[in-house]
């Protein structure tokens, strides 16, 4: 009988530990772009305390200490929720004195569910425009105001080796591989 018990907890065990070091060698693989200036102030959590009833409420996955790139007008933004919040989502552009004071789009709620979630920018809209920087931010509603996390990007055109090596690979994980290694946080 223990060995009933134990083939699935060994399965467990081992299925858990190939999804760590596989998560690990994707994270190790990326690095930021060469030129990569610090975010600025905006890049900053926001809003009230928090909220005290979980430990980690909101965290964007998206670079804090550089700005993240992507060759995308079309991107992909991802965050983790510990429960199933309301996800306020908005994306500005910046401007020429350098503030991001116009939105683009309408301000999207999304129902998230606990764990990691995504929002893809909707391919019936105008795009985002290559060579311009943009702030993205996630914002929830906790019993004392909101938490709003932040982050600037920047679409940038595609280098044309990296476009020569994405065309002679077909492997999803390879591609994600290449984009992390050329410094597109977004693209991987």
């Amino acid at each position: 009988m223990s060995n009933q018990l134990l083939n699935p907890w060994l399965v467990t065990g081992c299925v858990l530990t190939i999804s760590l070091t596989t998560a690990s060698l994707a994270i190790a693989r990326y690095v930021p772009p060469r030129d990569q200036k610090p975010p600025g102030e905006y890049s900053r959590t926001g809003g009230g305390r928090g909220c005290p009833e979980d430990k980690i409420p909101l965290t964007i996955l998206a670079p804090k200490k550089h700005i993240g790139e992507t060759t995308s007008r079309y991107p992909t933004f991802a965050w983790f929720v510990s429960n199933s919040y309301e996800v306020d989502f908005r994306i500005f552009e910046f401007d020429a004195n350098n503030q991001p004071s116009k939105p683009i789009g309408k301000p999207v709620l999304l129902p998230n569910s606990s764990g990691v979630n995504k929002y893809s920018l909707p391919e019936n809209q105008q795009g985002l425009t290559v060579g311009q920087k943009y702030l993205w931010q996630a914002a929830i509603k906790c019993q004392q105001g909101y938490l709003v996390e932040r982050a600037e990007f920047k679409v940038v055109e595609m280098p044309a080796s990296l476009s020569k090596k994405l065309s002679m690979t077909e492997d999803a994980a390879k591609k994600a591989d290449l984009y992390a290694e050329a410094g597109l946080w977004y693209n991987a």
